[in-house]
């Protein structure tokens, strides 16, 4: 089975723990916002699926054609290390997990937000551990079932 096959085709809440394939790049959104990415280290997304997780993730597998969210314009540039699937059906939990990460992790302010009206949903540390341990401490905080996948587990090696 691979890896898209093994992504829920419910709705729910994803994260998408990453790292730079490269330091020091610029994006531009289009709305003409631009965000600086000069740092190493690992980042965490934090976005919502309702109409299925497997249809949006796999997006992040393609080659985006058409840019619409925030991180349709940084994905080409991170190297996806692991999703984190939330089975819900609740937009709420996107918002609720973004807050709870954001006490622990340092955030990329108006990145991701503009549909739910905080601070980002996207976030940054140089510890892959510790995003590891924040992320399952909150989703046991509050009770969420979730699925993990390490995505070099499915990546076929030539």
């Amino acid at each position: 089975m691979n890896l898209i096959e093994k992504i829920p085709q419910s709705s729910g809440i994803y994260l998408l723990i990453m790292s730079l394939k490269k330091d020091n790049i610029t994006i531009e959104t289009k709305s003409r916002k631009k965000f600086n990415f000069t740092r190493g280290g690992y980042y965490v997304y934090v976005g919502s699926a309702m109409n299925g997780l497997r249809f949006r993730i796999s997006r992040y597998f393609k080659k985006i054609k058409k840019r619409h969210w925030h991180i349709d314009y940084i994905i080409p540039y991170m190297k996806i290390l692991k999703i984190i699937c939330v089975l819900c059906n609740d937009k709420i939990f996107e918002k609720i997990l973004a807050q709870a990460l954001s006490k622990y992790l340092n955030g990329i302010e108006g990145f991701g937000s503009t549909d739910t009206k905080i601070k980002t949903h996207l976030f940054h540390d140089e510890n892959l551990n510790k995003i590891e341990t924040v992320i399952k401490k909150v989703l046991n905080d509050y009770r969420l079932n979730y699925i993990e996948l390490v995505v070099h587990n499915y990546i076929k090696k030539n």
